[in-house]
């Protein structure tokens, strides 16, 4: 796109080079600019315009300071059309297709982006379900079980997700209770709704017996 009238990176034009790309009055500029933005009932100072002081050479060489104003690009195609001139179309139409490339490039359109943006959704959502999971056999765990440090066989099996028949987790009852005697552990009690009465083990005992 040919650039008619300079945007800056902030998606701003300035009021003195719209003015004299519509080929206004030369010399005119502060009374326009006073009646059409600075007086403008449909305009916001900080919304739609903000003032500037620029400096500008003189005809003898020398320095002088002068009113300019920056506009965003809904402002100037406003501004464009009170003009009513076929410039003022013009640059109209040069603002439109300026809106619409600065949508674009600020809109994800690259497939890649989206894919990636996809996966990582994906990715919080599985840290998510694992982390339910954990939770859920540790409370599994812990059902009818006092104090916390002590599980029953099939209890702590559940929490470590290894899987034990009842000749296996047999075994396992009577090697904890071994070591639970060696080490001083009390070896509890608690109800099972599959077993019964079942004995419970100090977490520290079952620990070696699974390793083992």
């Amino acid at each position: 796109m040919n650039e008619l009238i300079k945007i800056d990176d902030g998606g701003k034009i300035t009021a003195r080079e719209l003015y004299e790309f519509l080929e206004l009055r030369p010399g005119d500029f502060s009374r326009w600019a006073k009646t059409n933005i600075v007086e403008n009932q449909f305009a916001e100072e900080g919304m739609d315009w903000m003032r500037l002081r620029i400096h500008a050479e003189t005809p003898t060489g020398g320095q002088m300071e002068r009113d300019d104003y920056r506009l965003t690009i809904d402002f100037a195609k406003k501004l464009c059309m009170v003009s009513k001139s076929t410039k003022g179309e013009q640059a109209r139409d040069y603002f439109i297709e300026a809106e619409k490339r600065l949508k674009a490039l600020s809109a994800p359109t690259c497939i890649e982006d989206m894919m990636i943006a996809q996966l990582l959704s994906m990715k919080e959502l599985r840290l998510k379900q694992l982390e339910q999971g954990e939770q859920i056999r540790q409370l599994a765990a812990k059902i009818a079980t006092s104090p916390a440090e002590y599980y029953t066989i099939a209890g702590y099996a559940s929490l470590r997700g290894i899987k034990v028949d009842v000749s296996k987790a047999s075994l396992l009852g009577r090697k904890a209770a071994k070591l639970s005697v060696e080490y001083g552990y009390h070896v509890g009690k608690t109800h099972d709704p599959r077993f019964g009465q079942v004995n419970t083990y100090h977490l520290d005992a079952l620990n070696e017996v699974f390793q083992a």
